[in-house]
C-alpha cells in the first residue's frame, strides 16, 4: 500500500498538466502575423511566419493556413496577402491594439463582443448574409474603417449564429427591424447597405462573443 501512496504526488502532477495543456497559451505566431508589417506585404513575407498554404483557391483568392492550432486565411490581391483572417479562440488571439489605435492596449480579439467594438471603435456598419429563411447557419459581422494613424486599415468582425445567445439576440434585430421597415427589408439584406439599424444592432447583439476577425484592405466595399 505505502508503494502507491509513494506514487500519488507524480500522478496529481500529470493531471494538472494535462488541465493546464487545455488552457494553452497563445499561439505567439499570431501577433508577429497581424502587424502593419505582414498585413499587405508581399505573400513571401507572410510563409516566413505561417509555412506553405494548406488550401489555396484560386477562384475565392484565399490562402489557407495552420499556424499551431489556429487556422489564418489571407485574402490575396496578386501576390500581395491584401488581408488577414484569423478564426478566434483564447489560443488564437493578438491584442488589437498592435495595428489600430482606437483599441486600448491589451484587447484581445477573442475577447471581443460586438457592444464593445462599437462602443470602442465608434460607428460601424452592421451585417448579415442572411437573417430571413435562411438555408444555412447565418453569419452576422460588423465592419468599420481605421483612420490615417491606422493607415485606413479595414476590418470585419464576424460571428456564425450556432449558440442560443447569438441566435436569439440576432433575431431581436431583425425582429425590430421587420417591425420597423417590414419582412420584405430584412430578407433582401438591405440593411446591408444603410446605417439606420446600426445603433440597434449594437445594443441587440452587444453581448455576443466574435468568432473570426479580419483586417487589411479591400474589406469594406466603396458605395
Amino acid at each position: 500500500m505505502k508503494r502507491f501512496q509513494h506514487f500519488a504526488i507524480p500522478v496529481a502532477v500529470a493531471a494538472a498538466c494535462l488541465a493546464g495543456a487545455a488552457h494553452a497559451a497563445p499561439e505567439a505566431k499570431i501577433g508577429k502575423i497581424f502587424t502593419h508589417r505582414v498585413i499587405g506585404a508581399n505573400v513571401a513575407r507572410l510563409e516566413k511566419i505561417t509555412g506553405k498554404p494548406v488550401a489555396i483557391d484560386k477562384k475565392a483568392g484565399t490562402r489557407s493556413y495552420k499556424v499551431g492550432a489556429c487556422k489564418v486565411t489571407a485574402y490575396m490581391q496578386g501576390r500581395r496577402a491584401a488581408s488577414l483572417e484569423l478564426e478566434t479562440s483564447p489560443q488564437c488571439t493578438f491584442d488589437l491594439s498592435k495595428i489600430t489605435g482606437s483599441a486600448p492596449k491589451g484587447t484581445l480579439v477573442h475577447e471581443l463582443t460586438y457592444g464593445k467594438a462599437y462602443t470602442e471603435f465608434g460607428e460601424g456598419r452592421f451585417t448579415a448574409d442572411c437573417l430571413e429563411g435562411c438555408s444555412a447557419t447565418p453569419t452576422i459581422g460588423m465592419t468599420w474603417e481605421g483612420p490615417h494613424s491606422d493607415k485606413f486599415l479595414q476590418f470585419l468582425l464576424q460571428t456564425e449564429l450556432t449558440d442560443k445567445n447569438a441566435k436569439d439576440a440576432a433575431e431581436k434585430w431583425a425582429q425590430h427591424m421587420r417591425e420597423k421597415s417590414g419582412a420584405e427589408y430584412v430578407k433582401a439584406l438591405r440593411f446591408n447597405t444603410e446605417n439606420t439599424y446600426d445603433e440597434a444592432a449594437a445594443k441587440m447583439l452587444q453581448g455576443v462573443a466574435i468568432t473570426r476577425i479580419r483586417a487589411g484592405h479591400g474589406i469594406v466595399k466603396e458605395e
